[in-house]
């Protein structure tokens, strides 16, 4: 079975399956930035937990909005992801062994894990420029009904689109071959599956929230230009938008190009090269999203640098 310009066997020999590898097979300035996405995004996602959980230097932040729940449950998925990062890229050749495993071949090898932890970040931004619509165009609503008892509920909702829909089919086609590699039969499915498969993933990845956030965004835009026509605008309130909108941008940029050619090379048939520099480079921008979001919030939230900095002391 031929994928793109590569047939399956090939991709076993030479240790690329699906971007698990070994270390001495990839390039090294590629291994470098993936080591450095994990430096960044390990560190950096605990300190988003740590502090938005305990630090008293956040409690007026978290007390003006209440999206630091969503921020905090971003922050796990982002390290989770980090970590997965860090075994397939960084240390591919040490979890060869690892992978020969039948469940972890399913949850990981195939990129089953990685992808819901995707589609689950992508979800929660969807959530924050919710709570950020309610907050500015419905405050009221926002003030009184907004609890935590329905945060929590969104919240699960993004774990159960990020686990539980378009990319099931992935732990069932990848298995343990006769000489122990962690495979796919993928390409081996009827064309119309691929195509479908792919589609759904740009759609619930990519599409399907882009076309909540966008309205949503526009409206709250619209909110802030009369507001600040009547010198009515929050500073504060302001600076919380531009943080959420700039995250939102910073997942567009690093994690929609690879669903899109995803999906387009399925789609069109076209040869798909996972070793190749072009997906490699796809998948590097993908994983840098996990790794963003605490520089991000670095610049952005003055608390944030402050809880960071007295922590440190």
């Amino acid at each position: 079975m031929t994928v793109g310009n590569l047939t399956l066997n090939n991709i076993q020999q030479e240790n690329i399956d699906w971007g698990v590898g070994n270390v001495s097979d990839a390039h090294f300035y590629v291994w470098l930035i993936f080591a450095g996405i994990a430096s960044i995004g390990l560190p950096g996602n605990i300190l988003v937990i740590v502090c938005f959980l305990f630090s008293p230097h956040l409690r007026k932040w978290k007390e003006s909005t209440k999206i630091s729940l969503y921020i905090i449950s971003l922050g796990i998925v982002d390290f989770l992801t980090c970590v997965n990062v860090t075994a397939l890229y960084v240390f591919g050749s040490l979890t060869t062994r690892f992978m020969s495993k039948n469940i972890t071949c399913k949850l990981f090898g195939s990129m089953y894990f990685y992808e819901s932890m995707a589609i689950t970040s992508s979800w929660h931004i969807v959530v924050v420029a919710l709570e950020r619509y309610l907050a500015i165009c419905k405050p009221l609503y926002h003030r009184i009904k907004l609890t935590k008892y329905k945060m929590m509920p969104m919240i699960g909702l993004c774990y159960l689109l990020g686990f539980g829909t378009v990319n099931l089919h992935e732990p069932i086609l990848f298995h343990i071959d006769e000489s122990g590699t962690c495979s796919t039969s993928f390409f081996e499915q009827e064309i119309w599956f691929q195509k479908c498969q792919a589609i759904s993933f740009f759609a619930v990845l990519s599409f399907a929230p882009s076309m909540v956030i966008l309205p949503l965004y526009f409206e709250i835009i619209q909110k802030l230009r009369q507001a600040s026509k009547g010198s009515q605008i929050n500073k504060a309130v302001f600076k919380v938008v531009k943080t959420s909108l700039v995250v939102f941008i910073a997942f567009v940029v690093c994690n929609y190009p690879t669903a899109f050619f995803w999906m387009w090379d399925v789609c069109w048939e076209n040869p798909i090269d996972f070793s190749g520099w072009f997906w490699q480079g796809l998948m590097v921008m993908m994983s840098m999203s996990a790794c963003i979001n605490p520089l991000i919030y670095t610049f952005s939230i003055p608390e944030f640098r402050l809880a960071i900095f007295k922590g440190i002391k």
